[in-house]
């Protein structure tokens, strides 16, 4: 999984979600579906919807940043 910045620290419930977005890309590729209302989504689709979630995770670690300066 690439990291969305260079130093990015993640907590352990933002690793858990990738790492869950992208078993299931993985699954994809084996022709398995385990998304939660099986959609049968497309290897791509998984693959964004795994990048969407971790840009998502390094959006919210650096607004959570800023409340506490």
């Amino acid at each position: 999984v690439p990291c969305y910045s260079y130093g990015q620290k993640l907590s352990k419930l933002a690793i858990l979600r990738i790492a869950c977005n992208y078993i299931l890309s993985l699954a994809r590729l084996a022709d398995l579906d385990y998304s939660a209302d099986h959609s049968n989504m497309s290897f791509s689709e998984c693959v964004e919807q795994c990048t969407r979630t971790l840009q998502a995770e390094g959006r919210s670690k650096k607004r959570k940043g800023k409340y506490y300066l």
